[in-house]
């Protein structure tokens, strides 16, 4: 058991009489408590000295309420919690008080959960080191798990002045809507961008905010003041809350009220970071599953964009490993920024996202693809290459549309392009990539034509095959095979009739160039 730092008066008086009262206290309050832990009635085995338990089910008037008061004094327990819900006491305090054990009421509005988190939180602080746990205010602590707008609410109409909570990334997770509260433009433009604005981001990463553990006020010309106090959960930051105050406003009086809403904030934010990894877990699986197979693909969110990305290349397999993920980890937070729940999974170094949302989302899955290409640049110091394909509505064109980005990922690669490509723009160079594999690996595809001129060429040292290629490229333009080729025309007309001579090509025959041009493809890219 941990080691008590609050004794159970210090709990109820942090707790408030809103919250939990004493039903008796046959040996005082002053006395250490232990784990908060939920009473099984069914279960014989002795509690666990100090512990507070938690009697859910527990209501007056019961036979084994009084069962359950006998077993934890045995313990001996520190205290035994129950919600009288309106019925009398009368008969718990005098069980209590025969079995030698304090018994608080806790207030029916309160969830257990809710409240097994509050106890368990107030009882492992250390007083030496954080200073003193402000007391809960009730209509705080009674705000639904993870609601984050309610807490802002109910913080607002406590303090008198509009509230807005943040994560660690300036994204703005919750605001009041208290109706009269004063607000002022840069508020109006944060709540529209779900963001700090550009302009006022320097006054919210004040040094002086993020090192203290009290509100600051911050007075930003043209705006009204603001108090910012850091959301922490232990030694780690979560995020801030900002409220908006009148001039006058002493920050001190305000300072109870705002470190109970940051401190329970941190509790929501923990709860909701956990549904969230594993809302993010889930979604992760259910991609890589359909990625691999159409047939057991469940729980995808579609309609949806596929996003393939291919990191900065690197020599070494581990450090490959170890950006990819680091690009999952970066796309994932780059996405609850954005606003949107990407799935995200990685495969042959390269990582697939998939983007909710139809057509209309559309051109914010664009915009996002390319903050993240960004990001990404800024993160691993090299650029990136990334396919964004059309609007996906089932498993099958899923796994269709992830050999598609396959394949122009590899020829972006080829060609040494690097940034956001459309794959509908890339329909043709995938198909003409993927003839001309099948020709390379398949010899009777090919007229061998191809491998002539290449052998002649490592022998002789010429460049026949390669001046052949651009002027098929070049649609049999001299003037653009030349530029290309930094060459004279001449040197190109007199190459390309040596060719003819030497290997008994006509060049005037469309089924020869047609063949030419592909084996020639797969053999020299």
């Amino acid at each position: 058991m941990t080691t008590a730092r609050i004794t159970l008066a210090e709990l109820v008086d942090l707790l408030g009489p809103a919250l939990a009262g004493v039903v008796c206290a046959p040996h005082g309050l002053d006395h250490p408590v232990g784990t908060p832990e939920l009473l099984d009635t069914t279960d014989p085995a002795p509690v666990e000295p100090g512990a507070l338990l938690l009697g859910i089910g527990l209501v007056p008037g019961q036979l084994r309420l009084t069962t359950a008061i006998q077993r934890a004094a045995a313990g001996p327990a520190a205290a035994l919690v129950i919600k009288s819900r309106g019925h009398s006491v009368d008969t718990v305090r005098a069980a209590g008080e025969l079995a030698g054990l304090a018994v608080l009421d806790a207030a029916a509005e309160l969830p257990w959960p809710r409240l097994q988190l509050l106890c368990a939180t107030v009882l492992r602080s250390d007083p030496s080191a954080s200073g003193p746990v402000p007391p809960l205010i009730a209509p705080l602590v009674t705000v639904p798990t993870g609601d984050l707008f309610a807490l802002a609410n109910a913080t607002a109409a406590l303090v008198g002045g509009a509230v807005a909570i943040m994560d660690t990334d300036h994204v703005v997770l919750a605001y009041s809507s208290l109706a009269g509260q004063r607000i002022d433009e840069t508020r109006r433009r944060g709540i529209l961008l779900r963001r700090v604005p550009e302009d006022a981001l320097p006054y919210h990463l004040l040094a002086e905010v993020w090192n203290s553990q009290e509100p600051v006020r911050v007075a930003r010309p043209g705006d009204m003041v603001r108090l910012g106090l850091v959301i922490r959960a232990g030694p780690e930051v979560l995020g801030s809350l900002w409220m908006l105050v009148e001039d006058e406003v002493d920050p001190a009086a305000c300072a109870p009220a705002l470190h109970q809403a940051a401190h329970l904030a941190a509790l929501h934010l923990l709860q909701l970071r956990r549904h969230a990894d594993a809302d993010q877990d889930r979604r992760n699986a259910a991609l890589r599953t359909a990625l691999d197979s159409a047939e057991h693909a469940t729980g995808l969110d579609l309609p949806a964009h596929l996003l393939a990305l291919a990191p900065p290349a690197e020599a070494e397999p581990t450090q490959r490993r170890l950006t990819g993920s680091h690009l999952l980890d970066l796309a994932v937070l780059a996405g609850r920024a954005f606003g949107i729940e990407v799935a995200a999974t990685l495969a042959q170094d390269r990582l697939y996202l998939l983007l909710p949302g139809g057509e209309p989302e559309r051109a914010q899955a664009v915009i996002f693809a390319g903050q993240l290409l960004e990001r990404a640049r800024a993160s691993l110091r090299g650029p990136c290459r990334a396919v964004l394909g059309a609007l996906i509505t089932t498993p099958a064109e899923l796994c269709a549309q992830r050999a598609d980005a396959d394949a122009a990922l590899t020829h972006l690669h080829r060609t040494g392009t690097t940034g956001l490509a459309e794959l509908d723009g890339l329909r043709t160079e995938i198909v003409l990539r993927r003839v001309t594999d099948l020709v390379a690996s398949r010899p009777e595809l090919r007229t061998g034509l191809a491998e002539r001129i290449r052998a002649h060429d490592e022998r002789g040292g010429t460049e026949y095959g390669h001046t052949l290629l651009t002027y098929l490229r070049a649609s049999g333009d001299i003037s653009a095979t030349a530029e290309t080729l930094h060459v004279h025309q001449n040197t190109v007309r007199q190459r390309l009739r040596r060719a003819g001579e030497l290997f008994g090509i006509d060049l005037g025959h469309p089924g020869v160039r047609l063949a030419l041009w592909l084996e020639l493809t797969a053999a020299l890219g």
